[in-house]
């Protein structure tokens, strides 16, 4: 961009909406891949990894003064004057934090060495200081910081303004989310008699601080302005409405990196606000250098290539373009280059842009399964019994969606839909579809045998396999017994049938331990647990290393525990984990009561499980977690239980009274209501609370 001269200034800062101004440094990162001062004449030195880009200074973070904008030579000495041969100094920024980080700088200047410096910190420190600006001369820091904002919000525009006024001794700070002045916080404090002439600037950044080790800022800077007198909150408020200059056409359509985009799209974008426009260069082809790239000249702010061009677009491609905006200057136009934006169209055959859903329903029910499509012209679907297409899927409906009537397990299965043309096909991702039911159960009672076919009249049963069994007397007959070898049950079959858990599940067993110091697993299906929780995936049910019932879908580190009751203690218990993804809920019930809950929300899930299902250990290695105790009775069923039915559960082997839910009316605490809750009522017939007149009977 030009450098303007001070006559010029009034027209830059009408367009802000400050009135009296005195503009002396202007950064618009307008120019890619330079930081040009377009006002005075101090342009930064762009370091590191740090890139122009977008009309924004992108800051990637990391290490200390490595990646930044920094002044240098005669722009260091003419900022140096700027700042020190001023009475009152103004900084304002629009400026987007992409990650938390304590004490990172968007702006500092100052001495390499000792405690001599001014500084904008988005986040000083992590006690809630959320904001600052400070000044230091040697003789201690003068530090304002905003506490009552909130903490700055990731991925969030900022704009900021900071005013070290010499002349009326104080420090001034407003913050506001861009473009909303009402939502501004502003204080100010005394700069305790510092004079701004006593400030030695060696160095001055954007993104990184002078002296300490603090590391680099991690975001964006969109402008950076430095006026050489204090303004006031109303021109404040006038800045973060009006917003940054941008001088190059901005915010394209087709978004840039779009795929799937339509050939007879027309390419739009955003006039710079910086200036009235006399016309655009239009570039756009298939060469990422724009080599081959077709060329005109254009007044409006959209184009249809192949009518406005003569460019046709085709199938299939990625297109690079640019918008090159020209600005008046008598005989001589200003060109403003755009940065390259890119688009990839549809290609010619169907492609799915949007898949079915899995859903768990009552048998009887009958579920919607919609996908949409581009290109394509006709609509089949299919019920698979696995996750394999192949021609044995059997069809059920046509359509863009169809309606599935599920009467019972004949029923569940994997869907898909196959979207055709003349010249291809594509196929969706499968949507699970299962009824509410119990799905497997193992009773241990001397086989791994899944007994579920004896419950559900042709429900598919999944077997386990150990390397050795060991059955001892359980709750119910006969039980499990491991023997903290590592060595698990493996139920066959399970890998892809166990995955519906983040619909809903339900997972009980029978536990019996006499050790209550150790992580012990008793079913997972859980993978990828090494070397990082968070990429974890699946379910377990555990007796936790200080006894509680542990119930946990992975994502980063959820876990619902109920450490009320040990089960550690050599007696049989019965530990049941349950997820209701309607109330986004986990629950952990130790004995048929409930224990605990946690939030848990399925968009969160890690969703790929490639482990089987497993008894025994958390990891199929047996490394995590091996168990050394006892267990019976495995029951997992495909929606979350409640309450009621837990409890059923435990009451159904053991002689015992579960207070689900205490009756409005039960006066003496028994879960019921009662004689008893007569007596109580009779005992204090007449009784009363009030007070009243004397005169009122």
């Amino acid at each position: 961009m030009k450098k303007l001269s001070l006559a010029l200034v009034g027209l830059l800062t009408g367009f802000s909406g400050i009135a009296n101004a005195t503009l002396v440094h202007k950064y618009t990162f307008n120019e890619a891949g330079t930081a040009a001062d377009s006002v005075g004449n101090a342009d930064l030195t762009i370091n590191g990894n740090a890139t122009v880009a977008g009309g924004q200074l992108v800051l990637p973070g990391g290490g200390t003064r490595a990646h930044n904008a920094s002044a240098a030579a005669a722009a260091l000495s003419e900022l140096a004057a700027t700042i020190n041969g001023s009475t009152a100094i103004t900084m304002e920024m629009w400026f987007t934090q992409s990650q938390d980080s304590n004490w990172s700088k968007v702006f500092m200047a100052g001495q390499g060495f000792g405690d001599n410096y001014m500084d904008i910190t988005p986040r000083r420190g992590n006690n809630n200081n959320v904001c600052s600006i400070a000044l230091n001369l040697g003789s201690g820091e003068s530090a304002l910081s905003l506490t009552d904002t909130g903490a700055i919000a990731n991925n969030t525009d900022y704009y900021v303004a900071a005013v070290w006024n010499q002349a009326a001794n104080t420090m001034q700070m407003y913050l506001a989310k861009a473009g909303e002045p009402a939502t501004a916080v502003t204080m100010s404090r005394s700069m305790d008699g510092k004079a701004l002439s006593a400030l030695i600037i060696n160095e001055f950044y954007l993104g990184s601080a002078v002296q300490f080790g603090d590391g680099d800022f991690r975001g964006r800077i969109d402008e950076f302005r430095i006026y050489n007198n204090a303004l006031t909150t109303a021109d404040f408020d006038a800045s973060c409405l009006a917003g940054p200059e941008i001088s190059v056409a901005n915010t394209p359509g087709p978004a840039n990196n779009e795929t799937l985009v339509f050939v007879d799209t027309d390419l739009q974008w955003q006039a710079p606000n910086a200036y009235t426009v006399d016309s655009y260069n239009i570039y756009i082809g298939d060469d990422p250098n724009m080599d081959d790239a077709a060329r005109t000249v254009w007044a409006a702010t959209s184009i249809t290539p192949a009518t406005d061009m003569g460019y046709a677009l085709a199938n299939d491609i990625k297109y690079y373009w640019r918008v090159d905006a020209l600005e008046p200057n008598g005989l001589n136009q200003i060109v403003h280059t755009g940065d390259v934006w890119t688009f990839t169209t549809v290609p010619p055959v169907p492609v799915i842009t949007s898949d079915p859903v899995s859903q768990t329903v009552n048998a009887g029910a009958v579920v919607s399964l919609g996908v949409t499509a581009l290109n394509a012209d006709t609509y089949t679907w299919y019920q698979s019994l696995d996750t394999i297409v192949d021609e044995a899927d059997a069809v059920v409906g046509s359509g863009q969606s169809v309606q599935v009537a599920i009467d019972g397990i004949a029923d569940e299965g994997w869907y898909y839909c196959k979207a055709s043309s003349v010249i291809g096909s594509d196929t969706s991702a499968m949507a699970r579809v299962m009824t509410k039911r119990l799905v497997g159960w193992w009773p241990l009672d001397g086989s791994l045998e899944d007994a579920i076919d004896t419950e559900i009249t042709g429900a598919p049963s999944r077997d386990g396999s150990a390397e050795t069994t060991n059955f001892v007397d359980g709750i119910s007959g006969l039980g499990y017994k491991f023997l903290g070898d590592g060595k698990v049950v493996t139920i066959a079959d399970s890998v892809e049938y166990y995955n519906f858990y983040t619909s809903g599940v339900t997972v009980s067993c029978w536990v019996s331990d006499q050790n209550p110091s150790i992580w012990d697993t008793v079913v997972s299906k859980e993978y990828n647990r090494n070397p990082d929780w968070a990429v974890a995936s699946g379910y377990f049910l555990a007796r936790s290393d200080f006894g509680a019932g542990a119930f946990g879908i992975r994502r980063s580190e959820v876990l619902s525990q109920g450490n009320l009751v040990s089960t550690g203690d050599g007696s049989w218990h019965l530990l049941t984990g349950v997820f209701d993804s309607d109330s986004k809920k986990m629950r952990i019930y130790v004995d048929g009561a409930f224990k605990s809950e946690s939030n848990a929300d399925p968009a969160t899930f890690n969703q790929t499980n490639l482990a089987p299902l497993i008894f025994g250990a958390e990891s199929t290695d047996g490394i995590i977690g091996s168990s050394s105790g006892m267990i019976d009775d495995v029951r997992i069923w495909s929606y979350p239980l409640d309450s009621w039915q837990v409890a059923q559960l435990y009451v159904d082997l053991v002689d015992a009274v579960i207070c689900v839910q205490t009756p409005a009316g039960d006066l003496d605490g028994n879960c019921q209501i009662d004689l008893n809750d007569f007596v109580v009522i009779a005992q204090n017939w007449l009784e009363s609370g009030n007070v009243k007149s004397a005169n009122l009977q």
